[in-house]
Parts: structure tokens; sequence; C-alpha cells
């Protein structure tokens, strides 16, 4: 086992795994927490981790599993935090520090952790596989309209959602030129949008027009305004670009 630690991340359907190798100390700990914290912007259903090929110094450093399964379960949407595959000595540890109460679960295997995940984790998702292509733009819009219609979701924040996908979609097709998955999750106060596509060189950034009157620019420009919150980063496979928009008040 290397003693520098390394963090493989994946997505699917969901879905984020996570698994580090190596060496579980302070700065071994850091990278997990960046991946974690990447992870949950993305509003996944469930992140699982998997612990089968780490070697933990301190236990005291497993409780940054705790600390990131309370983000987790009060992150809008909430999304589920599931460990799985740890050696007897790391399973002992987490059990008697309290944190198999704390996480999601504690499992045996990978499946298992996803099976787990999917059941502790409420709310709706959905995503649709789309080309990179223009006329993708067109289908993305329908669909987000679709789906707010079917939620039940206020004209007014569907319209918001709808210019969102919108810019979110265009700026894949127009940089990154590569398939997207769309993702759509709703929460009980909260609309989750999430664009992932293959391209890992092209953050989104708030930049605006070049010039007054130049033509494009203003497309994240319109997110930021009407997103609760918005970002960008690098994932695993390319890169997830997300927004969050309110839908109902917290006395609705």
């Amino acid at each position: 086992m290397s003693a520098e630690l390394t963090c493989r991340v994946e997505s699917d359907g969901g879905i984020v795994a996570i698994r580090p190798e190596g060496l579980f100390d302070l700065a071994g700990a850091t990278y997990v927490r960046a991946a974690l914290l990447k992870a949950l912007a993305e509003a996944p259903v469930g992140i699982v981790v998997d612990l089968a090929a780490v070697a933990v110094p301190d236990d005291i450093l497993l409780m940054l599993f705790s600390t990131m399964a309370s983000k987790a379960i009060v992150a809008e949407p909430s999304t589920a935090l599931v460990l799985h595959s740890p050696t007897p000595s790391v399973a002992a540890s987490l059990a008697a520090l309290g944190i198999d109460r704390r996480v999601s679960g504690i499992c045996v295997s990978h499946d298992d952790a996803v099976r787990r995940a999917r059941q502790r984790t409420p709310g709706d998702y959905i995503v649709w596989h789309l080309p990179g292509l223009g006329e993708s733009v067109v289908r993305a819009r329908t669909l987000t309209a679709a789906t707010c219609e079917q939620w039940q979701v206020p004209d007014a924040v569907s319209d918001r959602l709808q210019l969102i996908v919108t810019e979110l979609v265009t700026n894949v097709v127009r940089h990154a030129r590569t398939p997207m998955d769309l993702v759509l999750r709703r929460s009980e106060r909260y609309v989750h949008v999430n664009v992932l596509d293959g391209d890992d060189e092209h953050l989104a950034r708030l930049r605006g027009p070049e010039t007054p009157v130049s033509p494009g620019g203003r497309g994240l420009m319109l997110v930021e305004a009407f997103a609760t919150a918005w970002g960008s980063h690098v994932t695993g496979r390319g890169k997830s670009t997300w927004a969050t928009v309110r839908y109902r008040s917290l006395s609705g």
C-alpha cells in the first residue's frame, strides 16, 4: 500500500463513489475531505466511500466522516453518506467513535453501500444523457419544463430553472463539445440542476461579455442572478456545473 494517499472518484446514476488508497493521516484526511466537499456540491443521491485500502495511524482522523455526514444530512437536497469495506480495525474504530451512528450506513461491499444510499435519501432524482449538440439545448429545456410541471414547481421558478438549464447546456455545446448528463433533483424546498460533461479544462466562470455590445458572455450572469447558489468544479471524468433554486419557502 502506498504511503501517500490517492483518491479515485467516479459518478454513476446519482451515486458518487470515492475510493481512497494509502495513508489516512492528516494530509490524507484533508485530501478526502476535499473530495467529499466536491461530491456534495453535485447534490448526488448518495456518496459511498471505500475504506478497504486505507491505513489509519490515528483513529481520531476518522471523525472526518462524522462531520461530513452532518453536512450531507442538512444539505439541500439531502445526501446519504455510506462507508463500506472497512478493515476490522477501522470498523472497530468507527464503532468506538460512534461514527457508525452518524453516517447513513457502514456496509460490507460497494453494491450494498449503493443500495443503502438509495434507500436513505428522500426526494426525486432524474437524469438524462444528452449529446454535445445544439439540439440538446431545446431538448434540455423541454425536459426541465415537463419535470417542473410534474413536480408542481411554480411557473416563475420553472421559468428560472429552464433559463439556467439552457445556459448550462449551451456552455457544454459551445465549449466542452462532449456528451453530457443533465440531472434534476428535488428536495423539500429546492430544485438542484447539475450538468456533467467530459471536459475538465473549461470550468464555468463568471466573466461577462468582452464589451457592452458583445453578443455572448452573459449566460452565467443570468445563472448568477436567478440561482440560489451555483458552482463548477472538476470531477474524476470531466466537470460538474450546478445550480440550486428554492421553490418553496421555509413555511410553505
